[in-house]
């Protein structure tokens, strides 16, 4: 069987002179020669109506006024089987090719629709809830737009939003200066906790904050400069640590306690668990920023009235 060139220029130029036969010299549509291929090869009215989803009247009628214009019958009927008459298989090898080569067009016309939706990058640091991330993954997802997810530092973050590399930024506003290149909206503060394993501290009492400035602290930060994590310290003798597991083995390991967003408990073993401390509610809250710079990144409405809907 010869293959059929598909290339885009030899689609137009067959879709062109469709168009022009279709406007000049009859009346048949591309309609007409879709139920009739499919008929031919389906040899029944209801199979193929089936296969294009439209009811079985339409496709005849179809096909019977592609006959009215031919001027001469393309199905001969034995019972309840339809084959093509010798001038309708003629007329079927042809319009194979014809059909195929529209097909083609078609998806040729979807692909550059596709192309043109470009990836969207989200750049973020470690305190941000995954519920978010899966939320704007998932929007994007729906409109068939890929989304790049990047989990940075403040600093790399507002470099990738500067360049043009990330359209969107996620990150920790308190105890920061906003940079007046970016724009910003406030999201919903992040709840913090107190945790520490079970033979750090007692769960069964509060803790007060002179007890807990007298034991290791563990920030869960990916910056190393105090102006990012300052207003988190409780204890002279901390570390940094940017990963999460590194953090879990870290209070496994010796006397120490970190403060966690409430969001990542359920991925603590069961030897660590929540601190009973003495804190006003106000000092157990992040509060994150949606960041952007001057060129407002697609859909930014939606994503701001996704994520402010979402608590944590």
């Amino acid at each position: 069987m010869n293959k059929i060139n598909l290339s885009p220029a030899n689609i137009l130029s067959v879709c062109w002179a469709l168009f022009y036969l279709e406007a000049t010299l009859t009346p048949f549509s591309f309609l007409q020669l879709q139920a009739f291929v499919t008929v031919a090869q389906a040899k029944s009215y209801s199979r193929a109506a089936i296969q294009l989803k439209k009811d079985r009247k339409t496709i005849s009628e179809l096909v019977e006024n592609f006959e009215i214009n031919v001027g001469y019958p393309m199905f001969q009927k034995d019972g309840r089987t339809m084959s093509l008459t010798p001038l309708g298989y003629k007329l079927y090898l042809r319009a194979q090719i014809l059909s195929a080569d529209i097909f083609g067009f078609e998806r040729y016309a979807h692909s550059l629709s596709e192309a043109s939706k470009c990836p969207v990058s989200l750049c973020f640091d470690e305190s941000i809830p995954e519920r978010w991330l899966t939320l704007t993954r998932n929007f994007f997802s729906e409109k068939n737009i890929p989304l790049n997810l990047l989990k940075v530092s403040r600093e790399q973050g507002e470099k990738l939003l500067r360049n043009g590399r990330c359209q969107y930024g996620l990150f920790l506003a308190r105890g920061q200066v906003l940079n007046p290149e970016f724009q910003w909206k406030a999201m919903p503060q992040i709840a913090l906790c107190p945790v520490a394993s079970e033979s750090t501290f007692c769960f069964d009492k509060y803790a007060s904050i002179k007890e807990l400035s007298q034991i290791k602290q563990r920030v869960y930060s990916s910056n190393l400069e105090p102006k990012y994590y300052s207003n988190l310290l409780v204890s002279d003798n901390y570390v940094i640590e940017s990963d999460l597991q590194i953090l879990i083995h870290g209070l496994q390991s010796e006397p120490s306690w970190a403060f966690l967003p409430a969001s990542l408990l359920t991925a603590l073993p069961d030897e660590i668990d929540v601190v009973a401390v003495d804190i006003t509610a106000a000092g157990l809250y992040q509060q994150p920023v949606l960041l952007w710079a001057s060129t407002e990144p697609p859909f930014l409405n939606e994503v701001i009235a996704l994520l402010k809907s979402v608590e944590c």
